[in-house]
């Protein structure tokens, strides 16, 4: 097979001046941002995160997208620590307003509950499912992880969860369930849930972490399916910190990547890697790929976070891996993007290499994906979070996000930062990012999240801005 060459390297350091579209600056210049619609924690706590994760989906079925926030340091009913998540109901009158909020059925001290979420329709009824994942929560005398499964209908799940989900062989402090992820892996119909347990201790390799795999449809029951482990474990690798699902390989069955920030590769600690497992009618045990950055760098940590979504518009699902601590010339952790477009010939190698317009040191820069056509021009837009960048001497780590312009061909030439309106020292803007219809207009809308706002002087208590696409056209 012939290896694509058509690699580019963007945004480098000679590269600060960029041609904006009409449409994006629109969306990002200092002249023309709009306001976006700031959400901030309803129950301000100092250290919650509120907008550690954040994820999308018609909860309520009533055809609108909603938006579900994971406020995992959250303290519950006096358990410090225990995690929530909190609904916001998608419409045309979208407003902001928290409309239920979930925690354990029995909230625990450091269950951290929230610290993952994904949306989808796991026992094949046509409703979509909410899975809530609490890595600290206790499984017998362990601190193994769970992860809490709300079967949806005609109207919001209820407060009690339908299925409880653990590691097959808990294991005390593996984090099962700190990421969560959905997929048709085996192309049955039904979402399969993909939960990560970055800390659990494989074949004596302490921290090397694995990924359990629960087939959804209508007899979906609380045992794993299948458990997957790098192809060489590594002693603190962390394989599992970051999962996500999608068809790469334009095969009709969606395909996972797991990352695996600190492995070693080479002679080059905590370099990153990730692997990818094609899906299939069976589902598969061992990686069919193996990804490093073409340039490898010691403590890059590439493998975190991997996304998926078409960045190029050509209906084939493309996959993203950061690498938030890439030095860009002599920006010391500034952070990549890889870009790995899909298709038959999906192989190793990444079509593109990004780097923020304006490296700076520790910013972070590829710490967060979304994709989807947020400045209105009918094509898909990359949106990548850089959430410590510094703004100013008084704003250090405040955070933005930074939009290229998608299509065919994806140049990655027309860039521009996005920024809190009003950024805070320590925000973290672009911790996560989202894209979907909130306020039901037919046009996607961006969601960005900044874990470290303040909120009524309670520091670190997290905030959501969404750019609501009424007010961005």
């Amino acid at each position: 097979m012939v290896a694509r060459v058509h690699v580019m390297v963007i945004g480098v350091l000679l590269s600060f001046v960029v041609c904006l579209s009409p449409a994006i600056n629109q969306l990002v210049s200092s002249q023309g941002v709009p306001s976006p619609l700031v959400i901030p924690n309803p129950i301000p706590q100092p250290g919650a995160w509120f907008g550690y994760w954040v994820s999308t989906g018609d909860l309520n079925h009533d055809g609108v997208s909603d938006l579900v926030v994971g406020a995992y340091f959250a303290d519950v009913a006096g358990q410090r620590d225990a995690g929530r998540v909190d609904v916001f109901l998608g419409g045309s009158n979208f407003t902001g307003s928290v409309a239920v909020s979930y925690h354990a059925p029995t909230p625990q001290a450091g269950g951290e509950f929230g610290v993952g979420v994904a949306i989808g329709d796991v026992n094949g009824d046509g409703f979509a499912d909410l899975i809530v994942g609490s890595e600290g929560a206790q499984v017998g005398a362990l601190e193994g992880g769970r992860v809490f499964v709300y079967f949806g209908g005609p109207t919001l799940p209820d407060a009690i969860p339908d299925l409880i989900l653990q590691a097959p062989q808990p294991q005390d402090k593996a984090e099962f369930g700190r990421r969560v992820a959905l997929g048709d892996i085996n192309g049955d119909g039904a979402m399969d849930i993909l939960v990560g347990a970055h800390l659990a201790d494989v074949g004596g390799q302490r921290d090397a972490g694995e990924v359990d795999v629960f087939l959804g449809g209508r007899t979906i029951d609380a045992i794993a399916d299948a458990q997957l482990r790098a192809t060489t474990p590594q002693a603190n690798a962390l394989f599992g910190f970051s999962v996500v699902a999608g068809d790469i390989n334009a095969d009709g069955f969606d395909d996972i990547t797991v990352g695996a920030l600190l492995t070693d590769v080479a002679e080059l600690t905590d370099a990153g890697r990730a692997e990818v497992f094609f899906g299939g009618a069976s589902l598969p045990r061992t990686s069919a790929l193996t990804l490093e950055a073409p340039n490898p760098q010691a403590g890059a940590r590439f493998g975190f976070p991997v996304d998926v979504g078409d960045v190029n518009g050509d209906g084939v699902t493309d996959l993203l891996i950061g690498a938030y601590f890439t030095n860009v010339g002599n920006r010391l952790n500034a952070g990549k993007a890889f870009i790995y477009l899909g298709g038959r010939s999906f192989h190793s190698i990444p079509d593109y290499e990004l780097a923020s317009p304006q490296p700076r040191m520790g910013a972070r820069f590829g710490y967060s994906f979304a994709v989807g056509d947020v400045i209105g021009d009918r094509r898909p837009d990359l949106v990548v979070g850089s959430d410590l960048a510094n703004l100013g001497p008084l704003l250090a780590n405040a955070g933005e996000a930074v939009i290229y312009d998608g299509g065919v061909p994806f140049d990655g030439a027309s860039a521009g930062p996005l920024q809190a309106p009003e950024p805070q020292r320590g925000g973290s803007y672009g911790f996560r990012l989202a894209v979907a219809d909130l306020n039901d207009d037919g046009r996607r809308d961006l969601i960005v999240t900044a874990i470290g706002t303040a909120v009524n002087s309670q520091r670190e208590a997290g905030a959501v801005f969404v750019y609501l696409s009424r007010s961005s056209r």
